[in-house]
């Protein structure tokens, strides 16, 4: 007896391949985008701020350079732990995958706000060139060098930021649906949000929640019962917030407007 194939799956005489549906329990191997080329993009432009940094320090000779090299590995840290997570995810569920998931998982939560920490280096544009009325510091080609370096450098966090928190967000949708998957993207911007001004002003780093948690509350509860503080905080938290969010959604919809046009043409 000659199977029966649903209407809605044959067009023009030829039968058409099923859609894809995440499996049952979570399983996330539907998500095929690769986002290794724009890792490669961004290694390129990781080069250029490095290299620029490195020139810059022994220019000025100082060590601010050194921390800002620093600063740009932490930023990938987060990125790198999303390319695990969605490497673990697209294979088969074992005892071992779902280890490194929730150890990575979590990881990549607590690392994020490096990424987009990189925008706060801009702090440093004019470190060494000072208000003058009888100079023109920006007829200097160092300053343009620096400003350009850690320009790049501010826009480089914004866009590891982005592909990873992008990595995450699609499993997550794969797994739980859209809705839930934006939930979460906003709940994270908001929570790196907080992190980037707890690293830069109170200067905690993210291994320290596992380390002086009660610390860091601590700091952060003086900080919400001090007027002014809080309102700087509060001020600040919601600036970056919006920065990240409408660099995200701008990097999810290039994204989205780019697998359009794979689909079409394929």
């Amino acid at each position: 007896m000659a199977a029966v194939i649903p209407a809605h799956l044959v067009r023009d005489g030829a039968i058409l391949e099923p859609p894809s549906i995440c499996c049952k329990g979570g399983d996330m191997r539907t998500f095929t985008w690769k986002p290794y080329p724009a890792v490669a993009v961004l290694l390129a432009l990781t080069v250029f701020c490095a290299g620029t940094s490195l020139y810059l320090r022994y220019r000025t000779g100082t060590i601010v350079y050194n921390s800002l090299i620093w600063d740009i590995f932490l930023g990938w840290v987060p990125l790198m732990l999303s390319l695990i997570v969605l490497e673990w995810a697209r294979r088969k569920r074992s005892w071992s995958s779902r280890i490194i998931l929730l150890t990575a998982g979590p990881a990549w939560f607590f690392f994020l706000p490096n990424a987009s920490y990189l925008v706060t280096e801009l702090i440093h544009a004019f470190r060494y060139f000072k208000p003058n009325p009888f100079t023109t510091f920006w007829l200097h080609t160092d300053f343009w060098l620096s400003l350009i370096s850690i320009f790049s450098t501010g826009l480089l966090g914004l866009l590891l930021f982005s592909l990873s928190l992008y990595i995450v967000h699609e499993l997550v949708s794969e797994s739980v649906g859209r809705l839930y998957g934006w939930l979460g993207a906003g709940f994270t911007i908001a929570v790196s949000s907080v992190g980037i001004y707890i690293g830069r002003f109170i200067r905690w780093n993210s291994w320290d929640v596992l380390y002086e948690p009660q610390a860091i509350i601590s700091d952060m509860l003086q900080i919400v019962t001090d007027e002014r503080s809080g309102k700087f905080m509060l001020a600040f938290t919601l600036l970056v917030f919006v920065v990240q969010a409408l660099m995200y959604i701008f990097f999810h919809t290039v994204v989205a407007l780019g697998k359009g046009s794979s689909n079409r043409l394929s």
